[in-house]
């Protein structure tokens, strides 16, 4: 029988399927996969939350590669495996989040769909596996009081709002005012999901969807009632 160790103990291959990947965000929507790649998703969900659980009780700096390793079962080299460092444990969607924002927008676009309606649906996609609030608010107290991590949140930040920005500029015009009109959109995205994300990390609050949902509401009744250059070039918002 062959035997896998996970933070769950040690279960052969049948008890280890049993376990599912229920409670680390793929229980719904995933293709079917091998038992390798499955194993590989939840020890890889299991040092996030083991992780982010330390950093929140001893501190992101006073946390070692080494703790999180022992504390989960694994070797030290087994961690580097899964997470180059030990700063993208709390950015660890962040690749998924980003490729998921692009082809909600390609999507959306390509349908049709306005420009503010397709970065609306773009950014409450990213919120799909936000719904495990206490763990998003676990990984945001870390961050606020963690500088480098700040440092890297903004920094991250700066990769959507270019997405969006590239995906929408063909949208707004073919005047030299469409990159500029694409910005303020995009940082008024962005500004919307970090609000979000502050309230939903706040107990009893929404959630972050429902926040950007109203926020993106605010944004439309705006837009409408402006009178743009991009709107007389036949490129509404």
């Amino acid at each position: 029988m062959s035997l896998t160790a996970t933070a769950f103990g040690v279960c052969s291959d049948r008890q280890f399927l049993s376990l599912g990947l229920v409670g680390f965000g793929y229980a719904s929507g995933m293709e079917p996969m091998n038992l390798r790649a499955r194993k590989r998703l939840l020890v890889r969900d299991v040092i996030e939350h083991v992780a982010l659980a330390l950093f929140d009780q001893r501190g992101y700096e006073a946390t070692t590669v080494e703790e999180i390793a022992a504390e989960v079962g694994i070797s030290p080299r087994t961690f580097f495996r899964y997470f180059p460092s030990k700063e993208d444990v709390v950015f660890a969607h962040h690749a998924d989040a980003l490729a998921r924002l692009r082809n909600v927008l390609d999507e959306r676009l390509r349908g049709g769909a306005g420009v503010l309606a397709a970065v609306r649906a773009a950014t409450v996609a990213l919120q799909d596996d936000a719904d495990q609030r206490q763990l998003e608010q676990t990984r945001l107290r870390v961050i606020r009081v963690t500088p480098a991590l700040t440092a890297r949140r903004y920094a991250l930040s700066v990769e959507y709002e270019a997405a969006i920005t590239a995906a929408i500029t063909p949208r707004l015009g073919d005047d030299r005012g469409a990159w500029m009109r694409a910005m303020l959109v995009a940082s008024a995205a962005m500004g919307a999901l970090r609000a979000a994300s502050l309230i939903a990390a706040t107990p009893g609050g929404p959630t972050a969807a429902s926040v950007l949902d109203d926020a993106f509401d605010l944004f439309e009744r705006v837009a409408a009632g402006l009178s743009t250059p991009a709107a007389s070039d036949g490129a509404a918002l």
